[in-house]
């Protein structure tokens, strides 16, 4: 994947090897690229650099313990996204055993596709 290395190495270059949270600089091996949310489907390298920081080791795994992963869908051509009914739209569904765990209706992400039926013109 020489994409994401290159991707990688852009973001770790323009935040100047940074951690954007607790601003510690930090070698390569000690940072991670942050998504700030995810776009079903696209590559890991292939999004706007808005949506992407910089974070150490310790700051990228506190911050995903504490706020999870976002995933975002897109629109399919003949389908439109609705809040899922199951979850309504956290993505994650609390069982009676005191567990939380991510809803397989909606795969996590909050919402899901139905057919987008057009009524029938008279």
């Amino acid at each position: 994947m020489p994409e994401w290395y290159e991707f990688r190495k852009t973001v770790f270059e323009r935040d100047n090897y940074t951690c954007q949270i607790c601003n510690k600089k930090k070698s390569a091996h000690e940072l991670h690229v942050h998504h700030m949310l995810y776009i079903e489907g696209k590559e890991i390298w292939d999004y706007p650099q808005e949506l992407i920081k910089t974070l150490c080791v310790d700051c990228h795994d506190n911050w995903h313990k504490k706020h999870g992963f976002m995933i975002c869908r897109l629109p399919k051509p003949g389908y439109r996204l609705e809040t899922c009914s199951r979850c309504r739209g956290e993505g994650l569904l609390n069982m009676r055993n005191g567990k939380i765990c991510k809803c397989k209706l909606c795969d996590g992400t909050g919402s899901v596709y139905v057919e987008d039926i057009d009524p029938i013109e008279e």
